[in-house]
This record gives structure tokens, sequence and C-alpha cells, in this order.
């Protein structure tokens, strides 16, 4: 057994997170630990130090969790829950169904509780064989994953999730899976992502911003022209390329075979907007996604685009699979079905359309103001042309690309992999042996009451806050109502007017914590107010009029407060 720390990487398939995996152990102070074989590969060709699954020297408990499985098949396959679920799975009319989809749905819940027996036993395996301080997962929201985390977390051990791109707004429905947190940490792309996970109710402490990993290598595309990226490809540089960058079957979905109806009109369309743009004639290329042709179905999918093809006389089409950044550096325009592979497109310095298969779907991903314009369905057609030959619409959607970037990957500096491998060390010194993980930083609640102005506060990246901005003119209601839709767990009501001193927020939330008072009042230049939410609730918030600003900027605090 290694007496070195260890790092595990699951979940993280990708041969771009082979910069992350670098990252993690700039001093070769860790062990590092790779799950994927195609990350594995790419460690091994880049000369990153690693090891596998297969050079634990202990065989898994493989008879162990057959043994769980089987325990976990007699809870599922219970005779006495028959009388309830058939009470419970019948239709608005009084019928049931349950009989219907017994077998069925038992047999995906023995398999899903299989899956969570074995992630379960994967994590206390490694803990029996090596000194593991941090996991770092490419997805916590699987079966697999949830059992392997709870594992981990049982035994005092942190993990930091990172999502391969974003999960799309839900448009205020709280749906269970990919938005909820189960890891100690996740790492996401931007406030995009942050917000997606706010909407669902999650704990923001536990969100840190650091970009997207895998999306590092994509900036270097502006260094290179398509038309160059066309001629290393082998296409014509002198004509376009539209590459299509296809859809997974998203069986999660409650309306799948609806959108599954829309894609052939979708690509159909596509080819017809090709077909209409004056100049030299387009390239088109067909870039899978990678779940599409997993199943070793790649020649019957490539004969099923074939056919809408030639149907629309379109023979001259390329269908790709396998590694993308080839054919985003060579495109002129990425068009993509509500897919992060447009966004993908633009930090690359190209062109991108978002179609929707579901009209539903509008606003989930992209807005008006990114610079990813979207419109639905077959509307796709008359969208190409302009986007090809608009130098003005080019140049319009180029306008916004910095902000678009910054909202969704935090910064286009392809630094996303030293930033999420800080946030994993900075978990692995705090994960001692034998030790539990340190309760996440709480989040801050900041508000300016009644104010129109530009903030001065200086706002540390290293603690967690919102900032909220009443605009109710009596200033009591104001912060009251604030206080009321804030989501953190201590409160911070500032003026401000008043520019603050660095470090404010740390030495009120150090003040907060220690004391015993249901208020805190100092701070410098001018006085702060910082309470416990709990205590303000249980006040039932401010008296009126004894809240107020003082002449000199500061705050004033009535009686009523200050004994709360």
């Amino acid at each position: 057994m290694s007496a070195r720390p260890a790092i595990f990487v699951c979940g993280l398939g990708d041969a771009l997170y082979a910069r992350l995996v670098a990252a993690l152990a700039p001093d070769d102070d860790v062990d590092l630990i790779v799950a994927d074989p195609p990350l594995v590969a790419a460690c091994a060709a880049e000369g990153v130090p690693h090891q596998t699954l297969a050079d634990l020297a202990v065989p898994f408990p493989a008879a162990q969790v057959a043994g769980a499985q089987a325990r976990a098949a007699e809870l599922v396959w219970r005779a006495d829950l028959d009388a309830r679920s058939a009470a419970h799975f019948r239709t608005a009319a009084g019928t049931g169904f349950w009989g219907a989809i017994r077998g069925e749905l038992m047999v995906e819940l023995e398999r899903a509780i299989g899956d969570g027996v074995r992630g379960a036993e994967l994590a206390r395996h490694l803990l029996r064989l090596r000194d593991l301080r941090c996991a770092i997962v490419g997805f916590d929201m699987t079966p697999w994953a949830r059992g392997f985390i709870a594992a981990l977390d049982a035994a005092g051990v942190p993990s930091l999730h990172v999502p391969h791109g974003l999960f799309a707004r839900t448009n205020q429905v709280v749906l269970p899976g990919c938005s909820e947190i189960h890891a100690t940490r996740v790492a996401v792309g931007g406030t995009f992502s942050r917000d997606v996970y706010a909407e669902n109710g999650q704990p923001l402490d536990r969100v840190v911003i650091t970009g997207v990993p895998r999306w590092d290598l994509l900036p270097a595309l502006r260094r290179t022209t398509p038309a160059a990226a066309r001629t290393t490809l082998g296409l014509d540089p002198a004509r376009p390329l539209v590459v299509y960058a296809t859809t997974w079957v998203e069986l999660s979905r409650t309306n799948v075979r609806y959108h599954c109806t829309q894609l052939a009109p979708i690509f159909r369309a596509l080819l017809r907007g090709v077909r209409r743009t004056d100049g030299p004639p387009p390239q088109l290329v067909v870039k899978f996604h990678p779940t599409e042709v997993s199943a070793g179905n790649h020649a019957q999918v490539c004969e099923g685009y074939a056919a809408l093809c030639r149907a629309e006389g379109a023979g001259e089409v390329r269908f790709v699979a396998g590694d993308r950044l080839p054919w985003l550096a060579a495109a002129d325009l990425v068009v993509s079905v509500n897919s992060t592979i447009a966004l993908e497109a633009v930090i690359g310095g190209r062109t991108a359309l978002n179609v929707l298969a579901n009209p539903n779907d509008r606003g989930t991903l992209y807005d008006d103001a990114t610079a990813i314009p979207t419109v639905v369905g077959e509307e796709v057609e008359h969208a190409i042309p302009p986007l090809l030959r608009d130098a003005g619409l080019r140049c319009a959607l180029a306008a916004r690309r910095a902000a678009t970037v910054a909202r969704y990957n935090h910064a286009d500096d392809g630094g996303a992999s030293a930033r999420v491998a800080a946030e994993a060390r900075r978990l692995l010194t705090a994960a001692q042996p034998g030790g539990r993980i340190p309760a996440p930083a709480p989040l801050v609640s900041v508000l300016a009451p009644a104010g129109t102005g530009p903030l001065r506060l200086p706002l540390p990246a290293d603690v967690p806050h919102e900032v909220l901005r009443p605009s109710d003119p009596d200033f009591t209601t104001a912060c009251n109502r604030g206080a009321a839709a804030a989501r953190g767990r201590f409160l911070a009501i500032v003026d401000d007017r008043i520019t603050h001193e660095a470090g404010w927020l740390d030495a009120m939330l150090r003040a907060v914590q220690s004391s015993g008072d249901a208020m805190i009042l100092g701070g410098s230049p001018a006085p702060w107010i910082a309470l416990r939410r709990a205590d303000w609730e249980r006040a039932r918030g401010f008296a009126p009029g004894t809240l107020r600003r003082h002449p000199d900027g500061g705050l004033v605090v009535g009686a009523g407060e200050a004994a709360a």
C-alpha cells in the first residue's frame, strides 16, 4: 500500500481531461488513480503520471458485491409491495396499470440498486488499499455514483463533481437528477450553471465556479482560420463548411418520443438551408454524438442520415465520429439541437446556431442575449444563409461573444483545469486520514437596500455570497423584503453609498460566527449589520421605522433590533 495520499478520478472519459489530471499533482506528491480507459490512454500518451484500477494489488470483492445485490433483489421483489403498488398506479379513470409495468420496473430498480452497491463497494475497496483523500467524478446523479459518493462521505473523504458541460434550465420546474448536488462540491462552468442549481433549490455554498476543463483547448482554435483547418482535413478551403452536431437520444425526457420525431425534419430543413446559400456551395459534415454510435451501430446510423440526404438531393455529405475539435476548427457554422457544442464553437471563435426540437425548450440553454441565435425546428432552413453570408450579422454575434463565454465558462483563458485542480487540492488538504469533511463555507446574503448606484464593495471570491438590492423606498421595508428573499445562512446589510475596505466580508463572517449576540454592529469605515438569518426569522424581521440610514452614511439600529 502506497504511503502517499491518493486522488481517484472517474467518469471523465474525454481525453481532454488529461490536462486536469496533470494539474492535480504538479509536484508528483500524490498518487493519481484514473478509471476511464480513454483518459488512461491520453495520460499515457502525454506522459502524465498515473495509476489505473488494474494496478491495485488486491482483487475487487466480486463475491461481496454479488451477495449485496442478491439481498437488494429480495427487497425489490417483496410480494407485499404489490397491493400498495396496484392501488397507487392507476389512471384518473381508475384503471390500474401496475401489472403492465411491474416486471420491467422491478428489473430496472434491481439494476439501479445493484449499480449503487457496486459503486459503494469500489469506494470501500479503494479506502482499504490507499490513503484516499479525494475523488473527482464526472457525474454524481447515477445510482453507481451516488453509492460511490455516499461511501466516501461516510469515511470522511470529500468528492468533487466536474460536469461535462451544462445542465439546461428547467423553467422553474424542479427536476431531480442532473441538477441535484450529491458530491461535497461541484465545479461548474459559470454563473449560468450556478443559477440552474439555485433554481432547483440546491445549496450554493457547495458550488464553485471554475470553467469547464475539457473546454480549455477551445480558445486555441482561434489561432487558425477555418480555411486553413479545412486544408488539413482534406476539404476544399475555398468553400465554407457547415458542421451539424447531432444530439443524444434523451431517454430521461418525458416527451422523448415527440423530441425524436422532430429530428429528421430538422436535418432535412438544414439540408435545404445549405442548398439555399449563395456563393460557393457549402460543404456539410455530420458529427455524431458519442452515444449515438456507441453500440456498434455506426453503419446503420450513417445509412439513416444518408437516406434523408438522398430524399433532399444532397449527396456530398461526410459523416464523422470521435474527436470534435478538428471539425470545430474547420467550421464556418456549427448547428446543433439545444446542445453545448454550440457554445464550444463560440468559445473557439466560430459562429453557431441553436435549434430547438421542442418550442417549450426556448430559453432553457441560450437566450437572445447570447452570441448563439436560436430557431425552432424547420426554421433552420432560413437561418443558415444569413449566418454564412451576412457579415453584419456575424459581427453582431461576435460582439456578444465575450459576455457569452463569461456567463457559461467563467473566463476565456483556458485555465479551468488549473482552477478545478486547485479546488481538489483544497479538499484533499482538509481531508486528513480518519477525519471528517469540513463543513462548507456558509453562504452570505449581502443586502444593499434601496440602492440604485453601482456597488463599491469588494466581494471576495472565496466567500460564497449573493447580492440583493431591494428597491423599496422605505429602508426598513427594503431590508425586510431583501432578508425574506435571501438564501444565505447569514445576512449582511450594507450602505451602497460607502466604499468598504477589502476584507470587510471576511471580518463580518468571523465576528458573527464567534459571537453569541444575535446581531453584530461594526465595520470600517462605516457600520454594517450582520446577523444570523435564523435570528431575523425568529424576531419576525425588523420593527418598522427603527432601522434607518444615518446622515453620515452609516446604519442606525433602534433598541428593538439591538435586543432581538
